[in-house]
């Protein structure tokens, strides 16, 4: 009886044992991919070893490409600051529906250099809210949206529609591509492998059917769909491309030079 005994506390501490390293085992899984499989070297599928660590074999895209990040959550500060960036985009897509009423049917170009000359003065004041930590061109990331409107309109006063569909091509371009690059993931552009190609799809998609609507609905030389279809096509497709590249310059310079010269330069030859 007392052997029976005995053997009996030494079986169940042994199962009580196994039952700890099991627990102890799966306490080290601190996400879902529990089931995932792990290799001799301890790295798991992921490429996050037993210590947390991820394994620089390992890069943040599969071997097709395709992005492999699981967390879709975009900072707050980063939210916001896409928001504002597409602000102006959204306000210049009302422009038709109140040009026939005052101050607008008058004096839209005023109200145009009004509007972009306050939103990059609160810009610059409340940059606190926008900027990102370290960056240290915010300012020139303001001037440069200004610019984008203000020097067409000073260019060509009679063709205010060259301005606002410049600005509306920045505006919404470029905070769609980032929204989109960042929730969509997807696979690498091969020229630039911190832009995706849900990225430059995305800056397009937005872009091109807000610049057709804003350029052919404020155009007073009454130019028809097709003219201002083309224009909006051109700028869109050429400033996705300047957005997407790899360069030291500015992101709103690049976008906002490259989109207004060629809206120019189309609109120049469909005229």
């Amino acid at each position: 009886m007392d052997a029976f005994t005995a053997e009996d506390r030494l079986l169940r501490r042994n199962h009580r044992a196994r039952l700890r390293d099991q627990l102890s085992a799966w306490g080290r899984v601190s996400e879902p991919a529990a089931s995932l499989w792990t290799d001799s070297t301890g790295i798991s599928s992921t490429g996050i070893n037993s210590a947390g660590i991820k394994s620089p074999e390992f890069p943040d895209h599969d071997a097709n490409g395709w992005s492999s990040t699981s967390d879709e959550r975009i900072p707050c500060r980063e939210l916001s600051r896409k928001l504002w960036h597409i602000l102006p985009g959204y306000l210049i897509l009302g422009v038709p529906v109140v040009r026939s009423f005052e101050p607008f049917h008058s004096h839209l170009c005023l109200v145009i250099v009004v509007l972009t000359m306050a939103l990059s003065a609160l810009s610059l004041i409340y940059a606190r809210c926008f900027r990102r930590p370290g960056e240290r061109d915010w300012r020139i990331s303001v001037c440069a949206f200004a610019a984008t409107g203000l020097l067409p309109l000073l260019a060509f006063p009679g063709h205010c529609e060259l301005a606002l569909t410049a600005l509306v091509i920045l505006s919404l371009g470029d905070g769609a591509a980032a929204l989109g690059g960042q929730w969509l993931h997807g696979p690498k552009l091969p020229w630039n492998s911190k832009k995706t190609v849900a990225g430059m799809l995305s800056f397009f998609c937005c872009a091109a059917p807000a610049a057709a609507w804003v350029y052919w609905a404020n155009a007073d030389s009454g130019g028809t769909f097709l003219v201002a279809l083309i224009c909006a096509l051109v700028a869109s497709a050429t400033a996705a491309v300047a957005e997407s590249v790899p360069s030291p310059i500015n992101d709103n310079v690049r976008v906002g030079v490259t989109g207004t010269l060629s809206l120019l330069l189309t609109h120049w030859c469909c005229s």
